[in-house]
């Protein structure tokens, strides 16, 4: 049986490539008694899918503070 520390690192890795078979038993096994690492990886997956809303592009793109005005509207 996997440990907290370990499903949390095969989680992550989840999400960055397949899991080997033995992997993913594992993973199920204990995500299916373990309420904290169901609560992990239902967080992780909804970071992932808010992070992947952004391109490079705004990542590159710096953006005006929100309390200041556009140049256009300044006084």
């Amino acid at each position: 049986m996997l440990s907290c520390k370990e499903t949390t690192k095969l989680v992550s890795e989840n999400l960055d490539r397949d899991l080997s078979l033995r992997e993913r038993i594992a993973l199920k096994m204990h995500l299916s008694i373990c309420s904290a690492c169901r609560n992990l990886k239902q967080q992780m997956n909804v970071l992932r899918q808010a992070t992947s809303f952004y391109t490079q592009e705004d990542v590159d793109t710096p953006k005006p503070p929100l309390d200041k005005k556009p140049d256009s509207e300044s006084d």
